[in-house]
């Protein structure tokens, strides 16, 4: 039987407390001193997380307990409690960076995103819509499907808000810029329609592409505690957390290992996030470039999501 609406649309703010207690877990965002002492008491062993590159474990953090960002370098652990709870087991480990505007300036192609959506503009809606779904289908990789494996499990309803989060992934950017169209058709511009001009300056097309972005650097799991969902879960603290505390919109990593990373392709996937082309192949990040994957609405996934048919 189908869920309702009403279970099938819960926020994930309002399951995380019962999926962690369910599961004996706590996550915890550490802060310089916490993750110092994690380190002394050999918590964060680089291997223990990262067999093939525990360096990368290593260089962040050392960059967050040397806070070489500026309080822009963020650190979450996944922990058991042992006993009486005081004592806590670290099981998993992610860090995220705040991207500011500037940087994103330098990331994305604002040029080559603009021209490309242009050769798909009209002025009749419907026709609209088709070129959008086509654009969509245009830059949709050969080896991710808007649909993955894990979408298997859920109903019709979840398979649908699934593939509408996926889209929302790419969508976002044209309805950026056709908000830019729309706002400077045209003729010159009444006093009112210049005063609603002015209000809408501090949300330009160039401020909804580039404000608002974190990029995962690292989610790990400890491998003896692997093959328990302990990823999923700290992904969704993640993205839960850098939304709520930071206002976070939008989400940008890189898979290391690319395709052959099915582990990493699966988890993204299934939490919505759309492999990119290449810049070279017209994708429109010129850096950092090569297997990005993006989640363009951190917000409709935490509310939209069909998380209790995720089995997290």
């Amino acid at each position: 039987m189908e869920p309702s609406s009403s279970d099938s649309n819960s926020n994930l703010s309002t399951l995380l407390p019962t999926i962690l207690s369910s599961r004996n877990l706590r996550y915890q965002k550490e802060t310089i001193n916490s993750a110092s002492v994690l380190s002394k008491q050999n918590q964060l062993i680089p291997s223990q997380f990262m067999e093939l590159h525990p360096d990368i474990e290593r260089t962040l953090l050392t960059s967050f307990i040397e806070d070489d960002y500026d309080g822009k370098l963020h650190m979450m652990t996944l922990n058991t409690n042992i006993a009486d709870g005081d004592t806590r087991e670290v099981v998993g480990i992610a860090f995220w960076r705040e991207i500011d505007d500037d940087e994103m300036k330098e990331w994305l192609d604002l040029h080559r995103v603009e021209e490309t959506l242009k050769r798909h503009g009209d002025d009749d809606l419907q026709q609209q819509q088709q070129q959008q779904k086509y654009y969509v289908e245009q830059h949709r990789p050969r080896s991710v499907s808007f649909q993955c494996p894990s979408d298997d499990r859920l109903s019709t309803g979840g398979k649908r808000r699934m593939e509408m989060i996926r889209n929302d992934s790419i969508t976002w950017i044209r309805n950026a810029l056709n908000t830019h169209n729309n706002d400077n058709d045209d003729n010159e511009p009444s006093n009112n329609q210049h005063h609603q001009t002015q209000n809408h300056a501090s949300i330009s097309p160039v401020n909804k592409l580039i404000h608002a972005w974190i990029k995962i650097e690292l989610i790990a799991i400890k491998t003896t505690q692997r093959h328990h969902h302990y990823g999923e879960i700290l992904l969704a603290c993640l993205l839960s957390c850098a939304h709520s505390h930071h206002e976070t919109t939008h989400a940008i990593l890189h898979i290391a290992g690319s395709s052959s990373n099915v582990a990493a392709t699966k988890l993204y996937q299934k939490f919505g996030f759309v492999h990119l082309p290449r810049y070279e192949e017209g994708g429109p990040f010129e850096k950092p470039d090569g297997d990005l994957c993006v989640l363009g609405d951190i917000g409709g996934v935490l509310q939209t999501c069909p998380w209790e048919e995720m089995h997290l």
